[in-house]
């Protein structure tokens, strides 16, 4: 991709592109040539609105990646995609919707050493846009709140950039890591991306062809699924609750609760903050009998910490140790493995001399 110095320029590139592009892919694959022109039409038009263009090379790297990555492709087009539903239907570029099915299989629950969720958040991207994490809470993993948050990043990025492929990388990669690999590269073109480059997602290029071009020429349609988000309401919680007593009070499920709430990472206790998802019946339930659950909670918590105290003041409390015939004081410190010194200190001994009987406290480590 060569980077144009006006808007006309631009144009006449991503023209010449998309007629470029066209053409290739008609000699690439046989399947190709059998397929209506409406089809090419598609793919044409979806390459003009990324700005790729391609050279011999790149058409020979595209002939051999749609052929090797042929079958796992059609396998991540044939997933659900119920975030598709969520995206503005015009402020997009064409196959945007198909990222998820390379950044995460189309996983909510996909995550990294870096990134979480459908798509590929960082953790500092997540809190600029509004999500809310906490140690049992990542919002990464609502599909629909992560979506949200990922188009406002990609209209943000897309003001940084010339090309709308460059802030696709950035958006994937972070736009630091695109711009040392792209300080590393020879020249700035998509292609030059393709594996070596040291981004998070090395190859990306090369799978992101070849998805573009099954997802026209592969024939495969969209598993559908039912959009359950939509008929749910959001409740932000004011204090802690307990997990097992609210779905003990609504009725519900531990397992339907985390398949509404895929953010919810607590087996135990949900977080003052955290937005959770509920049907609009047990919304109402919940507004009702919050002020209780929120009571019986804290009550909860605090017989936990009692009961954590105790169990800890019963394990550091001192055992009582008899000495026996043949005892030394050193063996006694080195059979309980605390130091000769504390041992002395914990029973006022002024020297290693101990006899038959004498009680002696020793406190645990």
């Amino acid at each position: 991709m060569r980077l144009s110095v006006s808007h006309t320029n631009r144009w006449r590139q991503a023209t010449h592109g998309a007629c470029l592009l066209a053409l290739a892919l008609t000699v690439l694959c046989p399947l190709a040539a059998a397929e209506k022109p409406s089809a090419r039409q598609q793919l044409a038009a979806c390459q003009a609105s990324w700005q790729v263009t391609l050279d011999r090379s790149d058409r020979r790297e595209l002939q051999r990646t749609v052929k090797d990555d042929r079958d796992q492709m059609l396998a991540l087009l044939a997933l659900p995609r119920a975030w598709a539903s969520w995206l503005p239907a015009d402020s997009l570029p064409a196959g945007f919707e198909l990222l998820p099915l390379l950044l995460a299989e189309g996983k909510t629950t996909a995550s990294s050493r870096y990134t979480a969720g459908l798509w590929g958040l960082t953790e500092a991207v997540a809190l600029k846009y509004g999500l809310r994490l906490m140690p049992n809470y990542d919002e990464r993993l609502d599909a629909r709140r992560a979506t949200r948050a990922a188009v406002r990043y990609w209209h943000d990025l897309t003001r940084l950039y010339d090309h709308p492929w460059q802030a696709l990388l950035a958006l994937i990669n972070t736009p630091p890591v695109y711009q040392n690999a792209a300080r590393r590269l020879p020249s700035q073109q998509f292609w030059d991306f393709n594996d070596g480059s040291q981004l998070l997602y090395e190859g990306f290029p090369r799978q992101w062809a070849s998805l573009l071009y099954w997802s026209v020429y592969g024939q495969v349609q969209p598993a559908v699924v039912s959009d359950t988000v939509e008929a749910l309401t959001e409740i932000t919680l004011s204090a802690p609750l307990s997990l097992r007593l609210l779905c003990e009070r609504l009725a519900l499920s531990e397992g339907d609760f985390r398949s509404y709430n895929p953010c919810v990472m607590s087996d135990d206790c949900l977080d003052a903050g955290s937005r959770i998802w509920l049907d609009k019946a047990r919304a109402a339930q919940f507004v009702g009998a919050q002020e209780k659950l929120y009571a019986q909670t804290d009550e909860q918590l605090r017989q936990d910490r009692e009961a954590r105290r105790k169990a800890f003041e019963a394990a550091m409390a001192p055992i009582t140790y008899t000495v026996r015939s043949g005892d030394t004081l050193g063996a006694i410190a080195r059979r309980y493995q605390v130091r000769l010194a504390d041992l002395m200190r914990w029973n006022q001994l002024k020297s290693d001399r101990i006899y038959i009987g004498q009680k002696l406290k020793i406190h645990k480590s």
